[in-house]
């Protein structure tokens, strides 16, 4: 299954509007997305410790993409608007 990654903004008025790299605590960053309204939607891991993560708002239409370091910084690699989730096609559902 492919997977889409989001990255996270912190301290900005909206995930939707970071344009630059910003990194901080993971544990701020989550906190952050969740007062923005985000939730994850996914997760997945490379071979150098590295999380990516992708969050969304259904409501608002925001995504965010963010990666974290092996010792917890957590960095905003994307983010904007229009989110939408897209279903599985037939052919990629197992089953």
């Amino acid at each position: 299954m492919r997977i889409a990654i989001i990255a996270a903004a912190i301290c900005l008025a909206s995930p939707a509007l970071a344009q630059e790299r910003v990194c901080a605590p993971y544990a701020a960053m989550r906190d952050y997305l969740k007062s923005a309204g985000e939730r994850p939607v996914s997760r997945a891991f490379d071979g150098r410790g590295l999380v990516a993560e992708a969050w969304v708002s259904d409501e608002r239409g925001t995504w965010t993409w963010v990666l974290v370091d092996p010792v917890g910084v957590g960095c905003m690699v994307a983010a904007g608007e229009s989110w939408e989730p897209v279903p599985a096609a037939a052919d990629e559902v197992e089953g």
